[in-house]
């Protein structure tokens, strides 16, 4: 029985130290997110993503040693049930992150109450297999 609505477990991958830790401060302000890990690289985050089996991983495109990308597709196979949100400031990647199974698409300079309100949003109407 349930006593009410568990926050989202998240994981934030990101190799910007300073967005990577303003984006965390963010989330763990807000009563619908639990902030379980952090990486900054890909390897990093292959490794964390399979350990917390988290809810939500906000994951950048650009990483060091395996792309963003990479760990989307490796990723995606093992936590189906998983929200993946991409983030980039390069627009060109888009279209194959959500080949590669990104749920929510947003660009770097997104506000992170939208980011908050996008990962809700895609929780709510998850797309119908």
């Amino acid at each position: 029985m349930s006593v009410g609505p568990s926050p989202f477990r998240v994981v934030v991958i990101d190799d910007s130290a300073p967005f990577r830790e303003l984006l965390i401060d963010y989330l763990e302000g807000e009563e619908s997110f639990a902030v379980v890990g952090k990486a900054d690289d890909g390897v990093a985050a292959e490794a964390l993503i399979d350990l917390t089996d988290p809810d939500v991983v906000i994951l950048d495109v650009h990483l060091p040693r395996v792309s963003g990308l990479e760990v989307l597709e490796r990723a995606r196979e093992r936590h189906a049930e998983t929200l993946f949100v991409v983030n980039s400031s390069d627009d060109a990647t888009q279209a194959e992150a959500v080949r590669l199974g990104a749920d929510v698409y947003v660009d770097k300079a997104t506000p992170f109450d939208e980011i908050c309100d996008a990962i809700v949003r895609a929780e709510d109407d998850p797309p119908s297999s």
